[in-house]
Formats: structure tokens, C-alpha cells, sequence
């Protein structure tokens, strides 16, 4: 049911309350009661305004990318008082635009994003989504006109990779290294899209990574210190009941982790419960609870089993390695869960961690780690990190941006087919020598 014809200042209320949950809790706390509470009305106004939960959200979501996509409009006039663009005005925009996103309109990003993704489980928002992505899309590409060699490949592309950045930079955007992190990531990208690509690595990027690498090592090296399963610390066989006790533990802690990987794949993090992991496992939601004491912690631990996953597929044990176009791409279309993409579950969770900074370290090392740890083992012992490392990290935190647009515009049966042809317009910008 529209508002239309109802008084406009309750069906502004109503607006501006739904809205104010999306921005600051997430898609999933906007329900009836929640928007009737905020709004200090009865269920029932609600009901009459919206008619039922799917308009609230689908108008919802068309108000707040509407919305966003007003921001534009400060730097659409600056580059048109600066008219041609040169490739320093470019550079300036493009990091104008995602200093604020992930700085003073953190929150509108936030509501932005939440909005998108809702859209990926809700049909009747994907041509509200297609239009903000039009929007910017026409935008970018007046921007590079004249500017790069192929403006409107070049377009589509830094959208997608902005949108990237604001994912993986909202939860973690008080460290005080994000800003230079993004500034130098856009350097590096928008460089790519004037054609002027060439091979990088900036110092902060590889400290950090390097950093990040050596914890990596030293947990997986006090993993390997501790006895094999169905071994006692002094390295004879346990008896047979312990050995498969840990073995049954193992297991079910795995099983647990891809039901948890499923219902936010499925269904994002609000229906991430103890109860729903173990109706998808099969098992006691108390067995749940006793490996996995707090959603916090589960969500932590299914958000590592999903990337450990595409990491698998990304490095695989036989066959020659995968270059990083080709690892990505593998990553993000051979690995699914409960029968929805695992890339969906991976964007749930981070987009949890812009809501609670309960999950800022995982939003961190996502930030810095994320494509990587497609190039080193977990047990490697050198560390070598170069411009290879930051093309994947590049190139991932772009697929991100791509994947979450493109599951919000289209029907999944169309997905295989856009991130195909999204890589094969998308590797042109970048010369072989930074491949």
C-alpha cells in the first residue's frame, strides 16, 4: 500500500524513523513494531501506511539511495567549475568522494550500504539499486571523459571499487591508517583507469601486511606444536574413545561453522542464531552454544571458515597457481554455502562490523589482509610482499564492491555471467607488468 494520500507528516515520520533503524542498526531491525516504537505510533499506523513488510522495506530502501545519491552533487559541481578535467582534478574527486563516505557521511554510507545489501534478498529493491548504480555510474563517466581511454569501462569500475573500500573501511575507520590506506589504494586505481597503471606497493601497506602475515604464522606454528589428533603430548596413540571424541569435537565444530556460513549466506547476519545453526546442522542448539558461547563469537569464527574456503579454492593444493584475475574469480564463484554464494555471508559480516566495533580487529585485518592470503601459505616462513600482493588486494576489494551491486541489481542466475564479463572489461585498464 503507497502513502500516497495519507497525511504527509505521519508518512514522514514513519519514513524518517525506518530510516534511522536501517542507518544505525541494519536492515533486519526494521520491522513493524521497531518503526511503530521509534515513531511513537500504533503497529496498526504502520500497517495502514505500508500495508506490509515488504513495501516498508522497498520504500525504505528506494528513500535512502535516493538519498544518497545527493551526495554527489558537491563534487559533481566542483568538477564542473574546474571543467575539463585533468588527471589531478580526477584524483582529487575520487578521493574527496571516499573521505567522505567512510568520514563525515559515515552514517548515510552506512544506511547505503545496508540498503544494497537488503536488496539482495529483496526483489522488488534491485531497480532502486540499478538506478543509484546508473546514477554514479553517469557520474564517474563525465568525470573520465576525455580523461581516460575508456571512460565508460573505467566508470563502472571505480564505482565498484569505491564501494569496495567503504565496505571494508567503515569497520575499522577510526584506525587512523585508513585514510592514507584509501588514499594510496585510490592512487593506485584511479591511475589504472587514466591508463597510467604501473606496478606499487606502498610502505604502510606492506609493514602492515608483513606484520599481519608473521601472526598469521606464529598461531598456525602453536597450532602445529600442539599433539595430533588421536596422539598424547608425549607422541603415543591416545586410546581409542579419546581419539574419536576429538575427532566427533572437530567435526561438529565444522559442521556448525557451515550452517553458520549457510543461514548468513541464505539470510544475513539477523537470522544468525544458536537455534537456526543447529536446525540447519542438525544438531542441539545447545551443542552450538557450548562450542560457540556468543553470536559475536560464531559470527567471528563462520566469517574465517567462509574466507578459509575461498582461500582453498583460490590456492589449490595441485595444478598450477592461479594468477590473481583468475584466483578471485575462482574464489568468488566456486565456493557456496547451504546453496548461496559464500561471498554474500562474507559481505553480511562486514558489514555487521560498521554496527558494532565489537568486530573492528576483523574489520582491520580484512582491510589490509583481503586477497593476500590468496599469495602465502599459512605456514610459510618468509614473507615476501610486493606488488603482486597489492594487485590482489586491489583486485579483491574491487570484486567485493562488484559483487555486492551486482547480487542487489540482478537475480543470481545472472551473476556468473555479469562477474565474467565485469573481470574481461576490468583487465584491459591494467597492464600486464602489474598483473
Amino acid at each position: 500500500m503507497s502513502t500516497a494520500g495519507q497525511p504527509a507528516s505521519t508518512a514522514r515520520l514513519l519514513m524518517d524513523a525506518a530510516h534511522a533503524l536501517l542507518r544505525d542498526h541494519g536492515p533486519g531491525a526494521v520491522t513493524f513494531r521497531s518503526v511503530a516504537e521509534a515513531a511513537q505510533v500504533s503497529v496498526a499506523t504502520v500497517q495502514h501506511h505500508f500495508g506490509d513488510k515488504e513495501q516498508l522495506l522497498s520504500q525504505i530502501l528506494d528513500a535512502v539511495l535516493r538519498d544518497d545519491a545527493q551526495r554527489l552533487r558537491p563534487f559533481d559541481d566542483a568538477w564542473r567549475s574546474d571543467a575539463p578535467a585533468t588527471f589531478a582534478s580526477v584524483h582529487a574527486i575520487v578521493r574527496g568522494i571516499v573521505a567522505d563516505a567512510c568520514g563525515a557521511n559515515a552514517d548515510r554510507t552506512r544506511a547505503r550500504l545496508s540498503a544494497l545489501m537488503a536488496a539482495t534478498r529483496e526483489r522488488n529493491a534491485r531497480h532502486a539499486a540499478r538506478r543509484w548504480l546508473a546514477a554514479h555510474r553517469r557520474f564517474f563517466a563525465r568525470l573520465l571523459e576525455g580523461v581516460a581511454p575508456q571512460p565508460r569501462h573505467a566508470a563502472r569500475y571505480l564505482v565498484e571499487l569505491t564501494i569496495g573500500i567503504d565496505i571494508v573501511s567503515l569497520g575499522c575507520r577510526r584506525r587512523p591508517l585508513i585514510p592514507l590506506l584509501n588514499d594510496e589504494l585510490l592512487r593506485y586505481a584511479v591511475d589504472a583507469a587514466l591508463g597510467h597503471g604501473k606496478p606499487a606497493c606502498p610502505d604502510a601497506f606492506r609493514a602492515n601486511v608483513t606484520a599481519l602475515l608473521q601472526q598469521r604464522a606464529t598461531q598456525q606454528a602453536g597450532m602445529d606444536q600442539q599433539p595430533a589428533k588421536g596422539k598424547k603430548e608425549d607422541g603415543t596413540a591416545k586410546t581409542g574413545n579419546a581419539a574419536s571424541k576429538a575427532d566427533k569435537s572437530a567435526q561438529v565444530r565444522r559442521d556448525i561453522l557451515n550452517a553458520a556460513a549457510a543461514v548468513m549466506s541464505r539470510g544475513g547476519v539477523t537470522e544468525l542464531t544458536h537455534r537456526a545453526v543447529a536446525k540447519e546442522a542438525g544438531i542441539g542448539a545447545s551443542l552450538v552454544s557450548y562450542h560457540f558461547g556468543s553470536i559475536d563469537i560464531l559470527l567471528h569464527a563462520a566469517y574465517r571458515h567462509i574466507h578459509d574456503g575461498f582461500a582453498r579454492v583460490a590456492m589449490p593444493a595441485r595444478g598450477p597457481a592461479m594468477g590473481p584475475f583468475e584466483a578471485v574469480l575462482a574464489a568468488m564463484l566456486g565456493t557456496r554455502h547451504g546453496g548461496a554464494p559464500a561471498v554474500l555471508g562474507s559481505l553480511e559480516a562486514l558489514l555487521a562490523s560498521a554496527y558494532d566495533d565489537q568486530f573492528a580487529d576483523m574489520a582491520w585485518q580484512t582491510r589490509l589482509m583481503r586477497g593476500v592470503y590468496y599469495l602465502h601459505a599459512p605456514d610459510a616462513k618468509t614473507f615476501p610482499v610486493g606488488s603482486a600482493d597489492y594487485f590482489a588486494h586491489m583486485l579483491s576489494i574491487w570484486a567485493l564492491g562488484l559483487s555486492l551491486v551486482s547480487h542487489a541489481g540482478w537475480s543470481e542466475r545472472r551473476f556468473e555471467a555479469c562477474l565474467r564479463s565485469r573481470f574481461d572489461a576490468v583487465a584491459p585498464l591494467f597492464p600486464a607488468s602489474t598483473r
